[in-house]
């Protein structure tokens, strides 16, 4: 295996690096991570980041770079040497199983960022959980991942059930509802959020219509046709930005202009930015956080796209390593280690502008959902 460590390579003793290791200094841990003195034997070990490496016809590679970024970072700050694995996957369940078990047959492998979907999780965490491999999500959202079946799952983001609650609070407090069009794409994270919108919106008595699409898809004129003069809203949080989008233009190319309700994944400027949508996400705008902020500049002078919605990765990377760097003894991080130590984590400020503690089922403690609008080019939040 190639190790990747895109900043010591890129910018190695460049200012940029000094930059960038200060803009993240306040992102460190609570006892838990310590800065290594210079004469120490550099902690080694290889983080996996299961996400899109950007090829031909896939999602951006957002969330690998900003993983990218975390862990150069780290090392610089702890002197520590961690190298990254990519694993090209991101909601793609077909290779799923094959690259799960191609990452723990590493046996250099100490722990993993990702999966970044809950479909791909189901398929990949038994496969880390039977390898004593520990993985923290920066996105994925499906309630089920943490009911227990999943031993060594964390994830740093809030769970479907609290998108859910922030989507209906959306449609029943400002959109006035008459008819809602909830569509799904069949994939697990589309079909349990439109579940639990529908389920909660029927209980407040709103009448709700439901419609299913594929992923990539680019005929929707079975949505377009069930969006009657009575529907004014229609909340479609589908998997791809960029099928939403496709969506979208059609109901409007239709004359049809109700309010638009996405889901997390389609906070996505590059990929979705209709004007007037409303898109939820499970972290704050970093663009609007202190350490975010300085963190995107220096990121877009790398990667050529700020991409703010994927920052939850840096801060799953940033836990990882940190269980890492406490589980090292002569030089070597430990997956029993890894193991070990991530429920106990604590990571008192991350850029995303909040601290970072698991609860007993391995969910991030207060996490939440904030709603945005697209205005100009831009996110504002909804109060």
């Amino acid at each position: 295996m190639t190790p990747y460590r895109v900043l010591a390579l890129a910018v190695s003793g460049s200012m940029f690096g000094v930059a960038l290791l200060a803009s993240c200094a306040s992102g460190g841990s609570a006892g838990n991570s310590t800065t290594k003195p210079p004469d120490a034997t550099p902690c080694t070990g290889t983080i996996a980041v299961m996400a899109s490496e950007g090829a031909a016809g896939a999602p951006q590679p957002a969330q690998m770079n900003w993983a990218r970024v975390a862990l150069d970072s780290f090392n610089a700050r702890n002197g520590s040497a961690f190298t990254i694995e990519p694993s090209n996957v991101y909601d793609q369940t077909s290779l799923a199983e094959a690259e799960a078990r191609r990452l723990v047959a590493d046996p250099a492998l100490v722990g993993v960022v990702g999966p970044v979907s809950s479909s791909v999780t189901e398929i990949a965490g038994p496969i880390f959980d039977a390898a004593g491999v520990a993985y923290v999500s920066p996105s994925a959202t499906a309630d089920s991942l943490t009911d227990g079946h999943l031993k060594l799952f964390f994830r740093v983001v809030a769970n479907n059930d609290k998108q859910g609650a922030a989507i209906v609070h959306l449609v029943t407090t400002t959109l006035a509802p008459k008819t809602v069009l909830v569509v799904d794409d069949r994939e697990v994270y589309s079909t349990n959020l439109d579940q639990i919108v529908a389920r909660s919106l029927t209980r407040d008595h709103i009448k709700v219509d439901r419609e299913s699409v594929s992923v990539g898809a680019r005929d929707y004129s079975n949505v377009v046709a069930n969006i009657g003069p009575a529907t004014n809203v229609v909340v479609m949080p589908l998997v791809n930005p960029n099928d939403a989008q496709h969506l979208v233009d059609q109901i409007h190319a239709a004359g049809k202009y109700p309010a638009i309700v996405g889901g997390d994944d389609m906070f996505s400027l590059n990929d979705f930015n209709e004007p007037g949508a409303y898109v939820p996400t499970y972290a704050p705008d970093v663009s609007k956080t202190p350490d975010g902020a300085a963190t995107l500049k220096l990121y877009s002078e790398i990667f050529g796209d700020l991409a703010p919605f994927a920052a939850t990765a840096y801060v799953a990377m940033q836990t990882v390593a940190t269980a890492a760097l406490d589980s090292c003894a002569n030089g070597q991080a430990t997956r029993a280690g890894v193991a070990k130590d991530l429920p106990h984590v604590t990571l008192a400020s991350t850029l995303l502008g909040s601290p970072v503690a698991f609860d007993t089922h391995h969910e991030l403690i207060g996490s939440r959902y904030w709603m945005y609008r697209i205005e100009g080019g831009g996110y504002e939040l909804v109060p």
